[in-house]
């Protein structure tokens, strides 16, 4: 059996269609470059197409269409084969993999004259949520609901008709919830902000929407879903812990640089091969540790003090990275290295370095308490892990990896191993896939990933240094 090689594509269709006059343009012989972006940190997939015009598609009344934004955009395109494994562990040709996504225009940006008779523009796009979201607003209060229930009843009271599928992880107890004229999304990314992962006890929530959907990826006793086949697309409620423990017990994809032997990644002859692994087209790192930055934000240590104004008293709770490590799940195994030994002999995370970040909040009241003893600091110090330590990966384009996925990527040292290159004993290993920017040329298709790696491979203070 032949299988599609990674970078393979075809678009099927590229068309804008406007509700004015039901006119629709087909952009798939005037398009030059198609990108879409797709991120943990985004609420919403967004995207631009820059296009050759020679029909006059900006202001055209014969046989173009005046953009005038909002129009509908389609995108139907073929990305390379998806195989699955059976149950009994073969790989084996899975459903057709066609993205197919629903868009509106946003704005038209970049005009550039070629000649008189064609110029080059970009036409911006986002998903209909994104731009619905601008248009409403949410005054309503929730009372004794568990924040994944008030997620999913505002995205379904204020995006009735949209055609995405979603998946909302459950969380823990009960609120009451008052929302002052608020956008959706914003109400919704204010909840990520203050939900309990019910299964792992633990905050640090995003919402985000993906490209592709493949089905429910969590224990459906752990989720509430709605699965809808009409687009490609999928909006997600999801905290790091279920992003981690749900996909991380097998990486997506195994990436290797190595481009002075690459023949094998080009060529893949199995479909576990060519599933599993990758050659990266190039790599940067992108940010470093930043010992300033991540002592500001707290990140080593922090404190929160509660103030509880029934009773007039005060409660203190420290926190330092080292004593809540194991409280969570992570990427890899090894503690992010907290810095040398100063001259004071201490650490970052002493406990008296705790007030580097200090933050003051109310206690809530005693029917409705708002958590943030559990909440504040390990997201601070969780969203701020994240930042730590990136990489930005040029992959030929496949129709497997999305936002949230892991990936391990074999990074290599300036070191020489056994067999040639060795790989970096620290930096080596899996690193969470936050952001994808999907690029579709008349030549090729390519993605490049933006990842975080918020642990190392090996524990720095365990090495002996002088053997």
């Amino acid at each position: 059996m032949a299988f599609t090689l990674p970078g393979n594509y075809k678009i099927n269709q590229l068309s804008i269609i406007s509700t004015y006059g039901r006119k629709i343009i087909d952009l798939t012989a005037i398009y030059q470059q198609l990108n879409i972006f797709e991120s943990i940190f985004t609420s919403c997939i967004t995207g631009y197409v820059t296009v050759t015009d020679t029909y006059n598609l900006i202001s055209g009344l014969n046989y173009s269409l005046p953009i005038m934004g909002n129009e509908l955009i389609y995108i139907e395109a073929e990305v390379p084969d998806y195989f699955i494994q059976n149950d009994q562990g073969n790989w084996v040709p899975g459903n057709p993999n066609v993205v197919f996504f629903y868009g509106r225009v946003t704005d038209i940006k970049n005009i550039n004259l070629i000649n008189e008779g064609a110029r080059n523009y970009e036409i911006h796009f986002s998903s209909e949520e994104f731009i619905l979201d601008r248009s409403l607003k949410l005054s309503k209060s929730y009372k004794d609901k568990s924040i994944s229930d008030i997620v999913t009843s505002v995205f379904n009271e204020y995006f009735p008709n949209t055609i995405s599928s979603y998946e909302f992880e459950k969380t823990q107890g009960l609120q009451n919830v008052v929302f002052p004229n608020w956008n959706p999304i914003k109400a919704i990314n204010w909840l990520a902000s203050r939900a309990i992962s019910a299964a792992y006890n633990t905050s640090c929530f995003f919402f985000y929407q993906s490209l592709y959907n493949d089905g429910y990826t969590s224990d459906p006793q752990n989720c509430i879903g709605k699965v809808n086949n009409q687009s490609s697309s999928k909006f997600w409620f999801l905290s790091l812990d279920e992003i981690i423990a749900d996909w991380g017990s097998e990486v997506r994809k195994t990436i290797f640089y190595a481009p002075a032997n690459n023949s094998a990644a080009i060529l893949p002859t199995d479909p576990e091969i060519y599933m599993k692994f990758a050659n990266a087209m190039n790599f940067e790192i992108i940010h470093s540790f930043d010992t300033l930055d991540n002592t500001t934000a707290g990140m080593f240590a922090s404190r929160l003090i509660h103030h509880d104004i029934t009773t007039k008293s005060f409660k203190t709770y420290n926190y330092t990275y080292n004593n809540t490590f194991n409280d969570y799940k992570h990427i890899d195994s090894s503690p992010l290295f907290n810095g040398v030994i100063n001259s004071t002999g201490k650490t970052f995370d002493a406990e008296d370095y705790t007030p580097s970040h200090i933050m003051v909040a109310p206690t809530g009241t005693s029917g409705n308490p708002n958590l943030l003893e559990q909440i504040s600091y390990s997201r601070i110090n969780r969203i701020q892990s994240l930042d730590t330590f990136r990489i930005r990966i040029l992959l030929p384009g496949d129709g497997l990896i999305q936002p949230g996925d892991l990936i391990n990527f074999k990074f290599p040292s300036l070191e020489v191993g056994g067999n040639g290159m060795a790989v970096d004993q620290f930096y080596n290993g899996k690193y969470l896939v936050n952001s994808i920017r999907h690029t579709f040329t008349r030549r090729e298709y390519k993605i490049t990933l933006d990842c975080s790696k918020e642990t190392l491979n090996q524990d720095v203070r365990k090495l002996n240094l002088n053997a």
